[in-house]
């Protein structure tokens, strides 16, 4: 189940312990709407209730004891109604969706996320990563998540000393993501 940030904070909250499987954050719903840097209201198509940042969602969301994914891969393998219940009743999900939620949350993390919600999320995953079944399956995403910490910091230690440029930056963000990925099969 889906819930918006049609809902406030507090029925969101509520609806988790009900089965939400996602749940959006700092939704703009006005044309254009992700060009300003202030939230428009003059052409929302409907209220937003939970009007706080993805950073703050996300924050939020893992001091409940959720692990907050930006996985598609579900969606992109078809993997979808009775073939996603059928990976939950088994118990695969946490060697399938699990370690790609703890891999999409460590780019969110490194890339995107605030000081206090990166702490809070590094702490989560050191203990996520421990609930991950089959060896293989919690070893290969151990590496893939130090792989990706470290090509990361090294582009931006190389930014900050003037040697990275455009490709690089690319290569650090998709390029990671791609020998993650090989590295996984």
């Amino acid at each position: 189940m889906i819930i918006s940030t049609r809902e406030s904070e507090e029925v969101r909250g509520k609806a988790l312990n009900y089965g939400i499987s996602q749940i959006s954050g700092a939704s703009r719903t006005s044309v254009g709407g992700y060009t300003e840097e202030e939230r428009p209201h003059d052409s929302e198509q409907f209220d937003v209730s939970d009007q706080r940042t993805l950073d703050e969602v996300v924050a939020w969301l893992m001091k409940l004891g959720h692990i907050p994914s930006f996985c598609t891969a579900c969606y992109r393998e078809g993997r979808t109604g009775d073939r996603f219940m059928s990976l939950c009743k088994t118990g695969q999900i946490l060697n399938c969706c699990h370690p790609n939620a703890l891999m999409t949350l460590t780019e969110y993390l490194i890339d995107y996320a605030s000081e206090d919600t990166r702490k809070i999320g590094f702490e989560l995953i050191d203990k996520e990563l421990e609930k991950i079944p089959n060896d293989k399956v919690k070893r290969i995403a151990k590496e893939n998540i130090v792989f990706a910490l470290g090509i990361k910091l090294l582009v931006i230690a190389l930014s900050a000393l003037g040697f990275a440029n455009m490709w690089l930056a690319v290569f650090a963000d998709v390029g990671v993501s791609v020998i993650a990925i090989l590295n996984s099969m």
